[in-house]
């Protein structure tokens, strides 16, 4: 509610000090790190859906994205790519970025999904007809200069997916 307001400025900081510090660690491929590192994800993205209009989404949103995919929480992912498909299908302006600049990493991120255990069978469809769109809908050049930026094996695994929703 909205006693919580007062505290969302410094809830963010502490969850996004956990993920850099928890990603930072000796420990870091630990089982339990990496879970406790997607639960800060998962609560830093429940704070920007619940708590946006009193947060600065334009810096936070992508911050999310850049920490993505998950990494061990199975059960914290389902919530996260919903809300990853979502902003995507609205062409939320800062998840996005200035002329399209984040989405390498909404592919890489979604690729990575789709067909784990991270992403139900609707959510990788909800994904794999984003990438079809975005394979669909771009521009050539631009098309072209966003392949250039995906590494290799996220590039071959893109086409596939695409191939079959074709």
């Amino acid at each position: 509610g909205e006693g919580f307001n007062k505290y969302v400025q410094e809830a963010v900081r502490v969850l996004g000090q956990a993920v850099t510090q928890n990603r930072q660690r000796k420990d870091a491929d630990k089982v339990e790190v990496k879970s406790a590192t997607d639960n800060a994800i998962s609560a830093f993205a429940k704070m920007c859906r619940h708590k946006g209009k009193i947060m600065d989404l334009s810096r936070m949103l992508p911050v999310w994205l850049y920490w993505l995919p998950i990494q061990e929480d199975v059960s914290e992912a389902e919530a996260i790519y919903s809300m990853l498909c979502s902003l995507v299908e609205a062409s939320n302006q800062h998840i996005l970025g200035p002329n399209m600049r984040h989405l390498p990493q909404i592919v890489k991120v979604m690729v990575s999904a789709i067909g784990t255990e991270f992403a139900s069978s609707e959510v990788s469809m909800r994904m794999g007809k984003i990438l079809t769109q975005i394979h669909g809908k771009m521009p050539k050049d631009m098309l072209t200069q966003l392949q250039q930026n995906l590494p290799e094996p996220v590039k071959q695994k893109m086409q596939k997916i695409i191939h079959q929703l074709s």
